[in-house]
């Protein structure tokens, strides 16, 4: 019975993960598009807001899974490995966005 729940909490960090991470990157997406029809420059510091929208999804993200998934606790290695996962699918999101704006060869 006790495996059965931990292999339920494992699948639900990484669903939890995989929801807030293209969330994430689909706002980073939609702000990188209202920059550019903005006509805001890339040295602009309007672009430190992409750095805001990181630190709230990430956070966001790991207080779901505190709260929702995890009952009301979540240890430091929790939190920490669902930051990194949820930033890495964003990043990847991010990725292959980038890729075709920028025609990478």
């Amino acid at each position: 019975m006790e495996q059965n729940i931990e292999v339920k909490k494992k699948v639900s960090v990484a669903r939890n993960a995989v929801n807030y991470g293209v969330l994430l990157g689909i706002v980073l997406i939609i702000a990188d598009l209202l920059f550019y029809m903005l006509n805001i420059s890339k040295e602009s510091n309007l672009r430190y807001l992409n750095f805001v929208l990181i630190i709230a999804g990430l956070t966001v993200g790991i207080l779901n899974y505190r709260n929702q998934i995890n009952g009301g606790f979540i240890s430091y290695g929790k939190s920490l490995g669902s930051g990194v996962l949820i930033g890495l699918f964003a990043s990847i999101i991010v990725a292959i966005y980038n890729s075709d704006i920028y025609e990478i060869h």
